[in-house]
């Protein structure tokens, strides 16, 4: 089951699977993209799940949206009896978190495994996993300002856009990011160094133009 979309780009999240296995994921692609990135050897089923959480529960929180996705691809329980256990979690909130649960049941999107599989074709940088050998003494911080060697933008699910339209040049984006990843451009437009802007939001949640807008990563 994956949360995040995102996690293709820097990871397998096929490592491990059996044949027998089914991928639940959370994407603005289709199911049938999606199985062609896999080779066509798993099962595939694809929502947007994003999408239903902001439309029902009105935060893009997935966990319970894609209980009602996994569901539907692996019926282990009905769909009634999320009801309950989601009631007794949230409280006052259990219809809500149901009802996004739900939609994802319906809107979900499954391609069946391909009868003639071929090739994993995911793409994300090799991440090199160092021997006991050639860490560091306490995995220390090795040289000054070698934090921003680290992708933090790889958290992201979210990124800021600038509308340069709406945007008064005030700042307030640059004083708020507590990444410090906020910077200007050659016409003195405040953009984001997505290397390691990590979709916080607190840049948008701050500008009081409305001139920066949160956008699925996907987009």
């Amino acid at each position: 089951v994956v949360l995040d979309p995102g996690l293709l780009r820097i990871t397998d999240v096929t490592a491990g699977l059996k044949d027998t296995g089914i991928i639940v994921i959370n994407t603005k692609r289709s199911a049938a993209e999606i199985s062609k990135l896999v080779g066509g050897k798993w099962p595939v089923a694809a929502v947007d799940a994003s999408g239903v959480a902001k439309e029902t529960i009105g935060v893009n929180i997935v966990n319970t949206t894609m209980l009602g996705a996994l569901v539907k691809a692996y019926p282990v329980v009905k769909m009634d009896s999320l009801l309950d256990p989601l009631n007794h979690r949230f409280g006052v909130r259990g219809k809500q978190n149901f009802e996004s649960a739900s939609k994802a049941y319906q809107q979900i999107v499954i391609e069946k495994k391909s009868k003639t599989p071929g090739k994993v074709t995911l793409q994300f940088p090799a991440e090199k996993v160092l021997s006991w050998k050639e860490l560091l003494v306490g995995c220390a911080v090795n040289a000054p300002g070698s934090t921003v060697e680290y992708s933090t933008g790889d958290w992201r699910s979210q990124r800021p856009v600038w509308d340069h339209d709406k945007c008064i040049k005030c700042g307030i984006c640059y004083i708020s990011c507590p990444q410090a990843c906020v910077g200007q451009n050659e016409e003195k437009f405040f953009i984001a160094d997505y290397y390691h802007c990590f979709g916080c939001g607190i840049c948008a949640a701050e500008c009081w133009p409305k001139a920066i807008s949160m956008v699925e990563e996907e987009e």
